[in-house]
């Protein structure tokens, strides 16, 4: 009978959400599996996405990482990104190949996240690659239309008419 792996000494999700290269570089030099999901269903690239850590994400994405992966909610890193307003990381997702217009589990897409959570610039690059404005997600909102209750109104406004008007 074969012997159980070995577990490994470094927990990579928290090392990415550290920033912590070196523990990123160990465990992968120990086998660890670049996709690997935590209870939350995310892959160590949507904390590398939402913590704006484009040396590890550009690491993970080069070692295999599923620049697709959906977390529990059906959502990709660059949702995780885009919530954020990690406009450098946004760019480095859609250069490798990140879907513009993914939908997650409620039909939100990346542009409805940035909107949802007052990220005006973002709203502007996610426009401005490509980002469909008129898709409705289950709720029947378009982005724009629905925000966290923490964005100020005149970002909302902003947002909404930066949306309109592209």
């Amino acid at each position: 009978m074969a012997a159980p792996p070995k577990p490994l000494s470094v927990d990579i999700h928290t090392s990415v959400k550290e920033g912590d290269m070196a523990k990123v570089l160990e465990f992968l030099e120990e086998g660890g599996d670049v996709n690997v999901r935590c209870r939350y269903r995310t892959i160590p690239l949507h904390r590398a996405a939402a913590y704006n850590h484009q040396d590890i994400a550009s690491l993970l994405l080069e070692k295999g990482a599923d620049i697709e992966a959906r977390d529990g909610t059906g959502q990709t890193p660059l949702f995780w990104a885009c919530k954020g307003g990690h406009g450098e990381m946004i760019t480095l997702l859609l250069s490798k190949g990140a879907h513009i217009n993914a939908q997650d589990t409620k039909e939100r897409t990346p542009l409805h996240e940035a909107a949802r959570h007052g990220q005006k610039e973002t709203c502007a690059l996610l426009l401005k690659r490509g980002a469909k404005r008129d898709t409705m997600d289950v709720d029947a909102n378009e982005p724009g239309e629905d925000s966290e209750p923490s964005v100020p109104e005149n970002v909302r406004s902003q947002i909404r008419s930066m949306i309109e008007n592209s």
